[in-house]
């Protein structure tokens, strides 16, 4: 036997009983008490599947991964970033600005909750893994921005939207020097290959 908290009133009871001896609340119906260790194991194997999936390049299912994750484990730096990531990847031409500013505002969420791994070379993976793929999607942004721009630049406005397009994908680089500096201001030849770059 166990003593748990009504998850109604908050009274110390026993976890066999039916109901709340104080409240009535049914017990029953309380929501279970996932370890944590269940809980960690079941993020292990989401993790494993939406790597597999990332390396498919199957944004649907990675996407789906990642953000299950996100709900068992808020802090994960590689659900935080990915989840976005694979998202802004689906986006049409016409997204590409708010799709871009999505991946940029999710680099310093991602680069914080680096900094709580306690491994150095675990942060270094972890820091080279968003760095690489933030700067993937800018310049597919980029492209797909420009490629449009040459099929429709005798349209009305193609040369301003195009502009402003490629200029959010060029913010998601200005966000990853930002938050290296921020976050981790300890790892100056990190910036510094950032800004040759």
């Amino acid at each position: 036997m166990a003593i748990i908290s009504c998850p109604e009133c908050g009274k110390q009871i026993s976890d066999r009983a039916v109901a709340c001896p104080d409240c009535g609340c049914p017990i029953s119906a309380a929501p279970a008490v996932v370890p944590q260790t269940d809980v960690s194991k079941e993020v292990e194997k989401l993790i494993v599947l939406a790597r597999r999936a990332r390396e498919a390049s199957d944004s649907k299912n990675a996407k789906k991964y990642y953000d299950q994750i996100l709900d068992k484990d808020p802090g994960n730096w590689e659900a935080i970033f990915f989840s976005v990531y694979f998202e802004a990847s689906e986006c049409k031409i016409r997204d590409i600005g708010s799709a871009a500013n999505s991946v940029a505002n999710s680099v310093y969420s991602s680069f914080a909750a680096i900094a709580d791994l306690e491994n150095e070379d675990e942060k270094d993976a972890a820091l080279d893994t968003v760095t690489t793929s933030a700067i993937a999607i800018s310049i597919m942004f980029v492209n797909g921005a420009v490629s449009h721009y040459n099929q429709f630049s005798t349209t009305n406005n193609a040369f301003g939207e195009c502009s402003n397009r490629v200029v959010s994908a060029g913010n998601i680089y200005g966000e990853i020097e930002a938050s290296l500096k921020k976050v981790f201001p300890n790892k100056k030849e990190r910036i510094a290959n950032h800004q040759k770059i």
